[in-house]
């Protein structure tokens, strides 16, 4: 059988260890175990040795909710480190969707377990200084921002969650690096899987000698909708490599997957980061046929599950698909609502009828590729509302661009994201707590203060009232635009795209400017 590379085999075989672990209470032995079989901490980390550990930690959940590495692999991993000698141990990381990573390192137990075992310091990332460090042979980023603290550390090691991602099959050793990017350089690389797949890979090879491990935490894993409305499962398996696409390439076997499934551990093979091929992977300890676990994947949901919200489409990307279900933020069940997503959007019904069109993507507010007649088509609307963003679900992402909603609840912009999350993918592979609360929203059968009594259920109130400002259930959005605004400056003010039929593509170069810093004035074509 044909190599998937064209290039000569690997003169060493590259080393994954798979330890079992039945559950937390074990996890430091399996820990160890799997180090152990490595070659030891001794070969990682030195006496002397600066260390920085990432987690996954996405968001501000609990451990038993398997969205986040579990605190007993992070105090695990601490503790050897202390032990080969390091002169300093760290916890970095920062968190999605505006959520506050003090507030996320608390709820997660990851702080409280990295300093009980000897860790320096817990870093916020969101803090940080960043640093701009050449990507050798790049491809999306010549240069990345990354921490400072990440970057001045000897030895770097990652803790990924066995999970599973809708952009990318699953998250594990190369995804997940996605969390050092600063936020300026994460907003537009989701568009699809190969977008991230390719960004995420220039990271790794920015980091490059300094990683020195990648270990999953797949004593309890996500399936289904991940990364954050999927379902617990209970795959009891730690796996670590000192090839992060090695120690992708085994995960997804064990996940049921194929092992080049995640498309960015096909760029970063190519790129010469590590190897996927299981023929030049060396198993150690327990066997991947012993420990499969077969992982639902997330099967996105394509349509609204709203009788009264069509979709229309042609030449969308996955980016756009995306917020199919969670558009508009809010249902009337008296209007009828179409989205229209694509650079060749195929309406074959009169969009007249219509109480409101979403435009959805920069392709789709900026017509001047369209086909024929799309103009006349969608202007027939009675409300035409434009996303002009790409990919799609930034509209979801950036408050100052969602549309127009009933109520104060999607004012609050971590709503927005986290309940497209949790709607993206069909119900039988979401977990239906998030699922149901996120229609309660979206159906105006929840209020605000609905939403912070749940959340001060959740973290209860001391927490949650020491949590910064922009913690969604407790801040509207002016008032997480004040935040913003302080820390990064004010965004470019929203604007809407004004039709431009033409052939030269000023219309596409209009709707662009928008990404650059500066809105257009009304009716500007391009210079």
């Amino acid at each position: 059988m044909r190599s998937f590379l064209e290039r000569p085999p690997l003169a060493q075989k590259s080393k994954v260890a798979i330890a079992r672990g039945e559950s937390y209470g074990e996890a430091e032995r399996a820990v160890r175990r799997a180090v152990e079989l490595l070659g030891g901490i001794g070969k990682i980390c030195k006496r002397g040795d600066k260390v920085m550990i990432k987690p996954n930690m996405i968001y501000a959940s609990k451990p038993e909710d398997a969205e986040t590495t579990h605190p007993a692999v992070v105090k695990a991993v601490v503790k050897l480190c202390r032990e080969a000698g390091a002169s300093s141990v760290k916890l970095g990381e920062q968190t999605g969707w505006h959520c506050d990573p003090e507030l996320s390192f608390t709820v997660t137990g990851l702080k409280e377990a990295a300093l009980a075992a000897g860790a320096d310091e817990v870093v916020n990332w969101d803090n940080d200084e960043y640093v701009t460090v050449d990507v050798p042979n790049p491809r999306s980023f010549a240069r990345v921002m990354l921490p400072k603290s990440l970057m001045d550390a000897d030895v770097i090691i990652h803790l990924p969650k066995m999970k599973t991602n809708a952009v990318q099959v699953a998250t594990l050793g190369i995804k997940g690096w996605i969390g050092a990017l600063h936020n300026r350089m994460r907003t537009f690389i989701h568009k699809n899987a190969l977008d991230n797949g390719f960004s995420t890979t220039d990271v790794v090879k920015a980091l490059g000698s300094k990683l020195k491990l990648t270990l999953i935490d797949g004593i309890e894993g996500m399936e289904g909708s991940g990364p954050h409305a999927g379902l617990v499962c209970h795959p009891k398996v730690i796996i670590a490599s000192q090839d992060v696409v090695a120690c992708n390439a085994v995960t997804c076997k064990v996940m049921g997957f194929h092992p080049l499934e995640i498309p960015a551990t096909q760029v970063a093979m190519k790129d010469g980061v590590g190897t996927a091929d299981l023929d030049e992977i060396e198993v150690l300890g327990e066997r991947i046929e012993d420990v499969i676990y077969p992982f639902k994947r997330a099967v996105n949901q394509y349509v609204s599950r709203y009788p009264n919200v069509r979709e229309f489409v042609g030449g969308a990307c996955q980016g756009c698909f995306w917020t199919f279900p969670s558009l508009p933020p809010h249902v009337d069940p008296q209007k009828k609502y179409a989205l229209v997503a694509g650079a060749r959007a195929l309406i074959g019904d009169d969009l007249g009828s219509y109480d409101e069109v979403h435009l959805i993507g920069i392709c789709a507010c900026a017509p001047s590729h369209q086909l024929p007649g799309f103009k006349e088509r969608v202007g027939r609307a009675k409300r035409i509302v434009t996303h002009p963003y790409c990919p799609g679900y930034n509209t979801a992402v950036h408050h100052h661009e969602k549309a127009e909603a009933k109520g104060d609840v999607f004012e609050v912009p971590d709503l927005l994201l986290g309940d497209m999350c949790a709607l993206w993918a069909v119900p039988d592979v979401t977990n239906q707590d998030k699922m149901d609360a996120a229609l309660s929203r979206k159906e105006n059968r929840q209020s605000l203060e609905d939403v912070r009594h749940a959340a001060e259920q959740y973290y209860g109130p001391e927490l949650l009232a020491s949590s910064r400002p922009a913690l969604w259930p407790m801040t509207p959005l002016k008032e997480m635009a004040k935040w913003q605004d302080a820390v990064e400056g004010p965004e470019p003010a929203p604007t809407k795209i004004t039709f431009v039929e033409n052939s030269d593509g000023a219309g596409l170069r209009t709707a662009t400017r928008a990404l650059n810093g500066r809105a257009p004035s009304p009716g500007e074509t391009a210079d």
